[in-house]
């Protein structure tokens, strides 16, 4: 027999093995959408990194709302139902999930949140991720 069709067949095998035999290993979709939550805080975290560029302090909740620009985020399509600055440390923030538009998702995930800390190191801004996100939905950098 043929190397090649031996080493296709094999590979054939194992693909058979992990994604249709055991399906719930392909399912992704829920990790995704908690992970889109976090690409959502991108302008806020940019807006955050110039605010302290600018005032040389992070900002509190209230600065915020009379200083910080105003972000627009469309959350229409999402799962993310707020984004809220400054609510566990200046200039944080935090994304909170709802399946309040998307009935598919894990429940689990349901009013959980997922908090992004920053932290000013010789000019340099380092963002620290944590929350109540259940682990096997939260993207590397929150683990």
């Amino acid at each position: 027999m043929n190397k090649t069709l031996v080493i296709i067949s094999l590979i054939a095998i194992v693909l058979i093995w992990k994604f249709v035999l055991f399906p719930e290993k392909l399912d992704f979709t829920d990790s995704v959408k908690v992970l889109q939550g976090l690409t959502m805080s991108s302008a806020y975290k940019q807006a955050i990194a110039n605010y302290h560029k600018e005032e040389k302090v992070l900002p509190t909740a209230e600065q915020w709302k009379l200083n910080g620009p105003k972000i627009t985020v469309d959350l229409g399509k999402s799962i993310v139902s707020e984004i809220k600055i400054a609510e566990i440390a200046p200039g944080s923030i935090t994304v909170y999930y709802s399946n309040a538009r998307d009935q598919t998702i894990d429940p689990a995930i349901s009013g959980k949140s997922l908090s992004l800390t920053p932290a000013v190191y010789n000019g340099k801004m380092d963002w620290s991720c944590k929350g109540n996100v259940p682990v096997d939905y939260l993207p590397r950098p929150c683990r």
